[in-house]
């Protein structure tokens, strides 16, 4: 597991780790909720850690 502390998650970004040898993103939101989710856009299989977070969710970099 790659280890993150909650002041490497800024407000409005993203960041890639891995968990269980699996690589997750963890999404801070506009409004400091925090989730993680597979480190994948399920259409084209891009890093959403790559993505930008525009208010409550993570936009692909691909997608948009």
């Amino acid at each position: 597991m790659t280890m993150a502390a909650g002041k490497d998650l800024k407000r409005g970004k993203t960041l890639g780790v891995a968990f269980a040898g699996e690589p997750i993103v963890l999404v801070r939101t506009e409004s400091g909720s925090v989730f993680a989710l597979e480190d994948r856009c399920a259409h084209r299989q891009m890093p959403l850690s790559c993505g930008v977070v525009a208010g409550e969710v993570v936009k692909c970099c691909y997608h948009a």
